[in-house]
């Protein structure tokens, strides 16, 4: 088995350029010695471990964002929610382009003071380490998605391999039939059912077709996003409640309203209703917006 360990000597140029937060609202704490502890050893596991055998320069790596919002401490047992952000730069224009923002309300771990954080390939070892191993895996999937279809897989099935070794932890999150669904196992499950493969097509076409595409030509490049919003209604249409589009909405939402302002009248007309559909939560928000 591989084993990595976080490791402040370890090589800073490695895939991810991640920030960590992490914020007690209301605990009150007399000393933050040991948060900031936890938030260094978090920050360093992320940016120093080598996720895969890819090349990575530093102007490369993939900006992303860790925000603990921790509500309990009971000894070493931590547990609140934590929300996940990844973006990818888009071709010709200076601008990022935020690819997941994901809120995991099943955050439960056990941390020791200066605990080494310890990811095993193919076996659990420390609720944390494999909660932030998930998401690293998850955001080099849906950046590679970005770039090539499917380029994400190998990664995807890293994230699954961990899902199933943590079944076995008792820990939330990562099982089906859960109260919160909406979980590790789902999201997972979701982005490699063939079934919804549209999705990860749509991903594809979205920022490479499409966002990549608009500093030569914006009307093509706005068209191909169009396209890539037919597939995401593909997708709920086989399941209108699945947690990928709860995902991408959540990323996109702002980001298409700005770029449909733009568009002539029937075409932002055609893509407001198809949003509405699909954003059933949001429908006000699009009406007022993009009319």
């Amino acid at each position: 088995m591989l084993l990595f360990v976080a490791l402040s000597k370890v090589g800073n140029a490695q895939e991810l350029n991640c920030q960590v937060t992490i914020l007690t609202p209301n605990i009150q704490l007399s000393d933050r010695t040991q948060i900031d502890n936890l938030k260094n050893a978090i920050r360093e596991f992320m940016n120093n471990t080598r996720w895969t055998q890819e090349a990575y320069s530093l102007n490369e790596r993939i900006e992303c964002n860790l925000l603990f919002t921790i509500t309990s401490i009971t000894n070493d047992q931590y547990s609140g929610t934590l929300q996940i952000q990844s973006s990818r730069p888009i071709y010709g224009v200076a601008y990022n382009s935020l690819l997941l923002n994901i809120l995991d309300k099943n955050l439960n771990f056990t941390w020791k003071q200066f605990q080494q954080l310890e990811y095993v390939k193919g076996s659990y070892v420390q609720d944390l380490t494999s909660i932030c191993a998930f998401y690293a895996y998850v955001i080099l999937g849906m950046d590679a998605d970005s770039y090539s279809p499917n380029g994400g897989t190998i990664y995807f099935n890293e994230a699954n391999a961990i899902v199933q070794s943590a079944q076995t932890s008792g820990i939330t999150g990562w099982k089906a039939g859960e109260k919160n669904e909406r979980n590790r196992y789902m999201l997972v499950f979701e982005i490699l059912n063939e079934q919804m493969a549209n999705f990860r097509a749509a991903i594809y076409m979205y920022h490479r077709k499409g966002f990549d595409q608009m500093a030569e030509d914006v009307e093509e490049g706005r068209g191909q996003i169009t396209k890539s919003l037919d597939l995401m209604r593909t997708v709920y249409k086989f399941q209108p409640f699945a947690y990928v589009l709860n995902i991408f909405f959540t990323a996109k939402r702002d980001e298409l309203i700005q770029l449909y302002k733009q568009a002539p009248g029937s075409e932002k007309q055609n893509v407001s209703n198809a949003l509405q559909e699909m954003d059933v939560m949001n429908t006000a928000k699009y009406q007022t917006d993009l009319r």
